[in-house]
């Protein structure tokens, strides 16, 4: 019912970006919403799509309209995509899609949570800030995958399928998922860190002649993004903090943070609480995606 209530609101909020636009720019919004069911076929890819949709509600899309990826709401996001039409390079792009982001979820979680609409991008561009070939965006209606072009799938890397990995599944989870409120900070992530928010740990005694590590109080970053901050800037707020242990668990293998979990009893403490309300929230091991 949620994903169907998100869905006519953004119906709802592309009906009123049209007075934002010339009528002549735009001639058909958001397009007829039936057209945007997929339509079985004899063609692999599109039989996919059907399935895949059938299966999950969740439409794969390659063929959209600008509004499909640059409104959301009451923002105009400034993306370019280029469109992937060649049925080829779709064929390898679902194989690629599989490995890097669908087949990490099990059925349930997918027919829960995935987004309304995946979208195959040739190359996702933010001209505004000077961004080319992202790998992954998102809205509260979408999560892309871009680079869905031949010279990419080619020659993919163990480091190029890593990156996407991240970067999709960020999408999901730091982007769609978060916009959807689909989880709550839990009240024993935001006790750990309530003493410290918004003080400047510079002006703790024990740091008066050092600089500050945030992982000893229990963060990962500063509100400014340093680990190790000489001028004492104080700890995100618990939204911000939630997400950076998000982003640190989807980025990093746990064996890779284990080090400074040692080392720090409150993050330790933290990343604990964040893994077990994950699991306990979407029946998702969070560190499956960069692994153990």
């Amino acid at each position: 019912m949620k994903m169907k209530y998100i869905y006519l609101c953004c119906i709802m909020a592309s009906v009123f970006f049209t007075a934002c636009y010339d009528s002549d720019d735009i001639s058909s919004e958001l397009g007829d919403i039936n057209a945007e069911v997929p339509m079985d076929s004899s063609n692999p890819v599109d039989h996919y799509i059907y399935e895949f949709y059938t299966k999950y509600k969740s439409v794969i899309l390659y063929d959209y309209e600008e509004p499909f990826y640059n409104w959301d709401f009451n923002t105009i996001k400034g993306l370019e995509h280029h469109l992937q039409t060649d049925k080829e390079v779709l064929a390898k792009a679902l194989d690629y899609s599989e490995e890097v982001f669908f087949d990490i979820y099990d059925d349930e979680f997918k027919k829960k949570y995935f987004p309304l609409r995946i979208l195959l991008s040739d190359s996702i561009n933010k001209p505004g800030d000077g961004l080319k070939d992202i790998l992954s965006e998102s809205s509260t209606a979408y999560v892309s995958i871009g680079s869905i072009r031949n010279e990419y799938l080619d020659a993919l890397t163990d480091d190029k399928r890593l990156a996407a990995k991240t970067a999709i599944n960020k999408s999901l989870w730091l982007g769609y998922i978060k916009m959807n409120n689909y989880y709550e900070i839990p009240e024993s992530f935001k006790d750990l860190g309530r003493q410290y928010i918004n003080v400047n740990l510079k002006t703790l005694p024990e740091n008066e002649d050092t600089d500050v590590d945030m992982c000893k109080y229990g963060f990962w970053v500063n509100r400014n993004g340093d680990q190790i901050s000489g001028n004492g800037w104080s700890p995100q707020d618990y939204e911000d903090d939630f997400v950076t242990f998000l982003e640190f668990i989807i980025s990093n293998k746990k064996s890779d943070l284990q080090d400074r979990l040692n080392e720090n009893a409150l993050l330790n403490e933290k990343y604990e609480i964040v893994i077990d309300y994950i699991k306990l929230t979407f029946d998702f091991d969070l560190q499956s995606i960069a692994g153990e």
